[in-house]
């Protein structure tokens, strides 16, 4: 059996982006054991994962706010101590900062191998790793992160993109349960909305998506399912819900693992560019996401389910990935232009 360790620590959307690694391999090896360092916040995720043995979480934000207490220091001596109690034929850092590079560095690995000078985002991370390469980087994001294991291993194994089945408790399935019974989702098709994003240019204004979802309303039988992560996001999502009292619900707080079953649940799921969106791409569920300051060839979920409203820049900014202005903008005028354009499935 050949042991792999996976380095690829934040964030959320981040991580899923890298997901599909873990089928491919597996096909190449089908006795492999896989561990993966990552964020405590994000290893319920891979905790809940088949092809992943272990996850060790790492608490990298408690740790910089807090690092000369002494609970600090038994949280890195407990991940320390995770991270050295196996050798590993392969470590594979797929964050490419000094972060990720100081796990690989410790990280006891016969081969360590990450991204090249041009591909990393610090680059003294290319001190810790033994062979590096680039990414090629008008390709998807998660094509690009498969293009290192083929450049690794010399050969090209055609994607696999399987719907994953992440492994639930007995009180996550209860939940989805209780969701999916409720009357408010039970007239025509499901639709989830996640309107939330981490960054305030990938979002919509909530008029456009009132606008939006009222027009679907009015042209076939629908029930909605609102998200809302942040304390903001769970407040516009009960004033979306408000719109549709008959036919929607919010959903209350979920484990990754339990959101991530229940958008396989649903006939579509709708959204900006965001961790959300990445998820929902991990199932079968149709996708309908609209796209400002970045790019849809790099971000979207791959296949002919998802559809993709594209938002133009008024300023004549182009770019490949993403926007240079998507923290800084002040008018996040490409999301403002947005013209609903829901067609019937």
């Amino acid at each position: 059996m050949k042991q792999v360790l996976i380095i690829k620590t934040s964030a959320l959307g981040d991580v899923i982006h890298t997901l599909p690694l873990l089928d491919a391999l597996r096909y190449r090896y089908p006795e492999i054991g896989i561990d993966w360092v990552v964020e405590e916040s994000i290893a319920p995720l891979l905790r809940a994962h088949p092809l992943v043995r272990r996850s060790i979480p790492i608490r990298v934000k408690e740790w910089r706010k807090q690092f000369f207490s002494l609970s600090v220091f038994r949280s890195i001596q407990n991940s320390l101590r995770e991270l050295r109690e196996e050798e590993y034929d392969l470590v594979i850092d797929l964050q490419g900062n000094c972060k990720s590079g100081l796990f690989t560095l410790l990280a006891r690995g016969k081969q360590k191998i990450g991204l090249s000078l041009g591909s990393v985002r610090e680059w003294p991370n290319i001190l810790t790793t033994h062979k590096r390469f680039s990414l090629p980087k008008e390709k998807n994001i998660r094509l690009q992160y498969l293009s290192l294991l083929d450049q690794y291993f010399g050969n090209t194994v055609a994607p696999l993109f399987h719907p994953l089945a992440l492994r639930l408790d007995q009180k996550e399935r209860e939940t989805l349960e209780t969701i999916l019974s409720s009357p408010a989702l039970q007239r025509g098709k499901k639709i989830m909305v996640c309107p939330g994003s981490k960054w305030k240019n990938k979002q919509l204004p909530l008029s456009s998506w009132i606008e939006w979802l009222s027009q679907i309303a009015r042209q076939e039988a629908v029930s909605f399912i609102f998200i809302g992560g942040s304390q903001k996001e769970k407040e516009e999502a009960k004033e979306l819900q408000e719109r549709f009292p008959e036919q929607s619900l919010v959903a209350p707080t979920l484990s990754l693992p339990a959101w991530q079953s229940l958008m396989g649940e649903m006939d579509l799921v709708m959204g900006v560019d965001s961790s959300a969106l990445h998820l929902a791409g991990t199932t079968n569920t149709p996708t309908f996401s609209v796209f400002g300051p970045t790019s849809p060839a790099i971000f979207a979920p791959l296949g002919t389910r998802h559809q993709i409203w594209q938002g133009k820049c008024p300023y004549g900014e182009r770019f490949v990935k993403q926007c240079p202005h998507l923290r800084t903008c002040q008018t996040g005028a490409c999301m403002r232009d947005f013209s609903p354009c829901y067609q019937r499935r």
